[in-house]
């Protein structure tokens, strides 16, 4: 996962073709090429982690088991990275897209922070439980709660399926 992270971050950095790049210099005091960097794998914005979910899937996984093609939105500021795997099913990807959009209101750097996922009123923490959560549904998750821990920097997301 980390080499293909690191693949990704090099192209990106070092352009595609001519003109790929914003310029570099100084203009109304302004310097372009000043990009933040964000990635996302299965919509989760990187710097976060589930160490549930890294020991037991991401972890694991080639560069052969991500799907699809590689995404890159560019804004004046920002660039962002996604790719997906192929294991990760439509609920998964819009809890962590919820996980990652509400990451983003807190008053602090992403980097770092934990996830723990709660289904059904139980904590995922086997393999199991990750298969379970990976081929959720969209049409069949209910994300019912998102609390976050200060001290301890862990969302917890509590999921509800029928």
């Amino acid at each position: 996962m980390r080499r293909l992270l690191i693949s990704l971050l090099t192209l990106i950095l070092c352009g595609w073709g001519q003109g790929a790049m914003a310029q570099t210099g100084i203009a109304d005091m302004e310097q372009y090429n000043s990009y933040e960097l964000r990635g996302y794998i299965d919509n989760l914005l990187q710097g976060i982690s589930s160490d549930v979910f890294t020991d037991v899937y991401y972890s694991r996984l080639k560069q052969s088991d991500y799907k699809g093609t590689l995404s890159i939105i560019s804004s004046s500021k920002v660039r962002e990275v996604r790719t997906r795997s192929k294991k990760a099913g439509s609920g998964y990807l819009f809890v962590n897209d919820c996980v990652s959009t509400f990451a983003g209101t807190l008053d602090r750097d992403p980097e770092g922070l934990k996830v723990s996922y709660v289904l059904n009123g139980r904590q995922v923490l086997t393999k199991k439980d990750v298969d379970k959560v990976l081929r959720l549904r969209e049409k069949r998750i209910r994300v019912t709660r998102i609390a976050f821990d200060n001290l301890s920097g862990i969302i917890t997301v509590y999921l509800d399926t029928p």
